[in-house]
C-alpha cells in the first residue's frame, strides 16, 4: 500500500472518530435535556398535586391533623366532625400549613421555633414535631444513633423545647418531652420524666391514649436513665394499658410509685395523682 492510500485511510479513521465522538456527545447533550425536561414535568406535576391534596383536605375538613386527644378535648359536647368544621378556615389553613413545614424536611427549622409560640395548640404540636422529625433524620435510619449534627440540632432546640415542657397542651408536653429524653444529657431526661409522671392517670379513655403516648415517649429512653431494671418497669406499665381505664389501678399505681422511688431525679415530696 502506497503512503497516499495509507494518509487517505488515516484521515478517514479520523473523520469518522470524530464523528463517533460528536454523536456520543449529542447523545449526551440530548439526554441531559431530556431528563431535564422530564423533572420539569414532574415538579409541575407534584405542584399540581400537592395543589389539589390541600384544596381536598380544606373541603372535606380533615380532624386527624389534630392529636386524638386533644381532638376529643375540644370536641366536649359536641363531635370532631363539628369541631372542625367550626373553625375558621383560616385557623385551619394555618394548621394544615403547621402539618406540612413540620414534614418538609427543606423547610426552615426556624420557622417551626416560630411556630412554637403560636397560639394554636395544634400549630405548636406540629412546631414541635417538627424538630423531633428533624433530630431523628440526623440520628441513623432509626433514629437511635445520634451524630454530631444532632448535637448541634438539639443545643439549638433545647431552649424552644425547655420552654415547651410547660405548655398547656399536654401533647406538645409530651413531644417536647420526648426530645429532651432522647437527644439530653442525664439532667434533661430526669427533666422530661418530671414531666411525663403526671400524665399518666387512668381516668378517662382519652386519658388512656394521652398515657400511652407518654409512655412509649418514655420507653425510648427508660434504659439510659435506670437501666433495664427502670425498661422493664416501663414495659410492665405499658403492658396495663391493654385493660385500659379502671382495671387494675392498683397495679399501675404500684408500678409507677416503684418507678418514683427508683429515678433519683423526681423530687422527693413528689406524689403520683389521678389514680
Amino acid at each position: 500500500m502506497d503512503d497516499t492510500k495509507i494518509c487517505e485511510n488515516l484521515s478517514n479513521l479520523c473523520h469518522q472518530c470524530a464523528k463517533n465522538k460528536r454523536n456520543k456527545h449529542e447523545k449526551i447533550h440530548n439526554n441531559i435535556i431530556l431528563r431535564s425536561q422530564i423533572i420539569s414535568r414532574l415538579r409541575e406535576k407534584m405542584t399540581e398535586l400537592r395543589a389539589a391534596l390541600w384544596n381536598h383536605l380544606i373541603e372535606i375538613r380533615d380532624a386527624d391533623f389534630f392529636p386524638e386527644h386533644m381532638m376529643h378535648v375540644r370536641s366536649a359536647g359536641s363531635n370532631p366532625y363539628e369541631m372542625i368544621r367550626s373553625l375558621p378556615e383560616r385557623q385551619y389553613r394555618d394548621i394544615l400549613f403547621a402539618a406540612g413545614i413540620a414534614t418538609d424536611r427543606s423547610a426552615n427549622t426556624g420557622r417551626l421555633i416560630e411556630l412554637t409560640r403560636n397560639s394554636e395548640e395544634a400549630i405548636r404540636y406540629w412546631a414541635v414535631r417538627g424538630l423531633l422529625i428533624r433530630l431523628c433524620d440526623t440520628s441513623g435510619p432509626d433514629g437511635t444513633k445520634p451524630t454530631e449534627r444532632t448535637a448541634y440540632l438539639y443545643s439549638a432546640f433545647r431552649p424552644t423545647v425547655e420552654i415547651l415542657l410547660s405548655d398547656s397542651s399536654a401533647e406538645v408536653k409530651i413531644v417536647a418531652a420526648e426530645i429532651m429524653g432522647r437527644f439530653g444529657s442525664e439532667a434533661d431526661v430526669a427533666l422530661a420524666m418530671r414531666t411525663l409522671m403526671p400524665l399518666m392517670p387512668f381516668t378517662d379513655p382519652f386519658d388512656a391514649i394521652r398515657t400511652q403516648s407518654a409512655l412509649w415517649s418514655v420507653n425510648t429512653f427508660a434504659h439510659r436513665l435506670r437501666g433495664d431494671e427502670y425498661g422493664e418497669d416501663i414495659a410492665k406499665l405499658l403492658a396495663l394499658e391493654i385493660v385500659r381505664i379502671g382495671r387494675a389501678v392498683a397495679t399501675a399505681r404500684s408500678i409507677i410509685l416503684s418507678i418514683h422511688e427508683k429515678s433519683q431525679g423526681l423530687p422527693p415530696d413528689y406524689s403520683v395523682t389521678g389514680l
